[in-house]
């Protein structure tokens, strides 16, 4: 466990003491300045642990219990169908354990943004995008969660279809993603191009100039 985990810089052994510091910190906020959603575009896990996406949704539905405060999530690539990824070290050696699918994750996170869905994407044909989905956000605004960092042109079309309607009543466009839809520095796309969106430029500037004007991303 030891050597799995230095070999990156995530905070495996503080993770608990993480999650719990920073719901506590958005429970004071709230009793103070109010808060009504919390967004968490991905990714959850670190390895797509069904276990671990348990665990985590269980205390998620314990902070909306103790705040009042919707929580709406979207995966991110280490999330879902991670396969050989996905590891535990309950018996004192790294481990395959089970993973989650796409239909796992939904089941799991079902009362936490999904409960709350407008509409849902299906796909045509597989279960890429299949995890997207809109809320109709209290003040005026559609949320649409975007599954994947390749938008098929199906998922887009989609997409357009929820913009359209949203500009129709009124709404603001709000997108959550996991992967960058513009880089977040001058030298992502060249050292870091794995958190970009694929064919980001084209997607941004399709999105922006059908409507949607802001996006929360993970990474």
């Amino acid at each position: 466990f030891l050597k799995y985990i230095n070999r990156t810089d995530t905070q495996h052994r503080a993770l608990d003491g993480l999650l719990e510091s920073a719901l506590y910190a958005l429970g004071v906020h709230a009793q103070s300045n109010g808060l009504k959603y919390l967004l968490l575009p991905g990714n959850l896990t670190i390895n797509g642990a069904y276990s671990s996406h348990e665990a985590l949704a269980a205390r998620l539905l314990q902070f909306e219990a103790d705040t009042g405060i919707e929580v709406i999530v979207i995966n991110g690539e280490n999330d879902v169908n991670t396969g050989n990824k996905a590891v535990t070290f309950e018996n004192n050696v790294m481990e395959v354990t089970a993973d989650t699918s796409p239909a796992d994750f939904k089941d799991l996170y079902k009362d936490l943004g999904y409960d709350l869905a407008y509409k849902t994407y299906t796909p045509t044909s597989g279960t890429a995008g299949m995890l997207s989905y809109s809320v109709k956000l209290d003040g005026g605004y559609r949320l649409i969660a975007i599954d994947g960092k390749n938008i098929s042109q199906d998922l887009m079309k989609w997409i357009n279809d929820e913009i359209d309607d949203a500009k129709n009543n009124g709404e603001v466009v709000i997108g959550l993603t996991h992967s960058n839809l513009v880089p977040m520095n001058t030298i992502q796309e060249t050292l870091d191009k794995n958190k970009l969106y694929d064919n980001w430029l084209e997607t941004a500037e399709t999105l922006a100039d059908k409507g949607m004007r802001f996006v929360f991303t993970g990474k």
